[in-house]
């Protein structure tokens, strides 16, 4: 059984393209990327995980390896791929989280940071996992 320390709480609201803020559809994405994750073999330690103000969106268990993933969204036409916004900031942060969580929980070796983009279009949503997309 899946053990799950959420420290927000996950959004499970409809997806309504025209009303819903990007707060409500990025939880969206994040709970249909975290049951994607759960079906290949994935267990979900954190969701949210934060130090400051900065954050892991999951902190998973993949065998006996540690991953970080951090989830990107979009929605609509006429956007960039998802997972081009993990930029170089973002992934500097990252890894400055990475570390905290590394210090908190006396993790030693490497642990693995992956980038799972969900896009939603009006024929449907597609989900792409990146793995190793960065190193930390």
């Amino acid at each position: 059984m899946t053990h799950i320390k959420t420290q927000q709480p996950v959004c499970l609201f409809g997806l309504n393209q025209l009303g819903v803020n990007t707060k409500i559809r990025g939880d969206k994405g994040e709970k249909m990327a975290e049951q994607w994750l759960i079906r290949s073999g994935f267990e979900i330690v954190f969701r949210n995980w934060r130090s400051g103000h900065k954050e892991i969106d999951l902190v998973c268990r993949e065998k006996k390896e540690w991953v970080f993933v951090e989830v990107k969204c979009r929605f609509g036409k006429g956007f960039f791929m998802p997972e081009r916004s993990v930029n170089k900031q973002k992934r500097k942060n990252l890894r400055l989280v990475g570390n905290d969580f590394r210090r908190c929980y006396k993790i030693v070796g490497n642990i693995r940071n992956d980038i799972v983009a969900v896009v939603f279009h009006p024929a449907g949503k597609q989900i792409m996992h990146f793995r190793d997309a960065f190193y930390g």
